[in-house]
């Protein structure tokens, strides 16, 4: 199964959709009154360390797509779909950011 490369626009666009679906869950979250705040620091700590590691992730693809490393790009590309499959039912999503993989076991 090939991949086929974003571009630049793609990522960085994907990349806001998935980092705004985050801040929503983090503010759902966030409201609950009946959890202790020792769950709030957990879900702060998992929330920043999941958008540093999208961040990078995202660099990381737009720099293999600017040293022209098709085969990087392409597996890294399939690592950022996966997270951004999280919210295919979003009004936001775009089936440009469809995993093939995750696709397939969906739909098999």
């Amino acid at each position: 199964m090939t991949t086929a490369l974003p571009t630049t626009d793609d990522v960085q666009a994907l990349h806001q959709f998935i980092q705004d679906r985050t801040e929503e869950e983090w503010k759902h979250a966030s409201a609950a009154e009946d959890l202790p705040d020792s769950h709030f620091d957990t879900i702060r700590r998992l929330s920043n360390s999941n958008k540093l590691a999208l961040t990078g992730t995202t660099a990381y693809l737009l720099d293999t797509l600017k040293r022209g490393d098709n085969e990087q790009a392409a597996r890294v590309w399939d690592y950022l779909t996966s997270c951004g499959e999280q919210w295919q039912e979003h009004s936001a999503w775009k089936t440009a950011w469809a995993n093939p993989a995750r696709a397939a076991l969906r739909h098999p």
